[in-house]
């Protein structure tokens, strides 16, 4: 059974999120997971996004990896394909988004930086929001949920997201996925 929310704009399956979870329910265990390749999760979300990046004539650079992490295949390429839609949406035409894996012992790192607008400062906290969009982007398509999404898939496996970023001088985020399974799993 899938579940659409926001007119289509993103489809979970029921079971992904049990009931209640995106909108406050606070007992949801998160999922276990299996190692998995970084490579690969990058590979799926910039084929995903070199479409779009193709008709704005914006480069994207993926480094390589041997990183291994623990995450969802499936919904963890859905969170880098968010982060790299906004990364396409608010760069200028020939600009050159890159993307760097750092392992750590109890993370890898993915970064993700483009040469887009900026986001404010005080803008930071606000970005992972349900329906948060700021008022300088209001003419872009959008409806504020991708960030939100990335963050809570990101999170129920144990992962997490972080933004750098300085108004005009472009983005880095960081997403932080499992390198090791003991003590990873939580219940929320």
């Amino acid at each position: 059974m899938i579940r659409e929310i926001f007119y289509g704009q993103a489809e979970i399956p029921s079971g992904f999120y049990p009931s209640g979870h995106l909108f406050g329910n606070s007992n949801v265990p998160a999922l276990p997971y299996d190692p998995e390749a970084a490579q690969a999760l990058l590979d799926a979300a910039t084929a995903q996004i070199r479409p779009k990046a193709q008709a704005k004539e914006i480069t994207v650079e993926a480094e390589s990896t041997d990183a291994v992490a623990y995450f969802d295949p499936k919904w963890t390429v859905e969170a880098v394909y968010n982060i790299l839609d906004n990364a396409v949406k608010y760069s200028p035409r020939q600009s050159v988004i890159r993307i760097k894996t750092i392992p750590y012992e109890m993370f890898s790192r993915i970064d993700i930086t483009d040469e887009g607008i900026g986001i404010a400062g005080e803008e930071h906290s606000k970005i992972f929001s349900r329906f948060y969009r700021s008022p300088s982007v209001s003419s872009q398509e959008g409806v504020g949920i991708g960030l939100f999404l990335a963050r809570e898939i990101l999170s129920n496996g144990g992962g997490y997201i972080k933004v750098s970023s300085k108004l005009g001088q472009g983005s880095t985020f960081s997403i932080f996925l499992p390198a090791e399974k003991r003590g990873i799993f939580r219940n929320r």
